[in-house]
């Protein structure tokens, strides 16, 4: 699943990048990490919390 997540980042990158929305992205990119990073996180460790 992280490297599905990972690939999507970077052709999120690439494509951003070619439009010249990288200023954006960036920004955009700092939100997605500070959010979905902590949740990757927690599910993580629920889940080996489980077993």
């Amino acid at each position: 699943m992280e490297n599905l997540n990972f690939q999507d980042l970077k052709f999120f990158v690439r494509q951003n990048t070619n439009s010249g929305h990288l200023e954006d992205w960036s920004c955009h990119h700092f939100l997605i990490s500070s959010i979905f990073i902590p949740v990757q996180v927690l599910l993580f460790y629920s889940l080996i919390s489980k077993y």
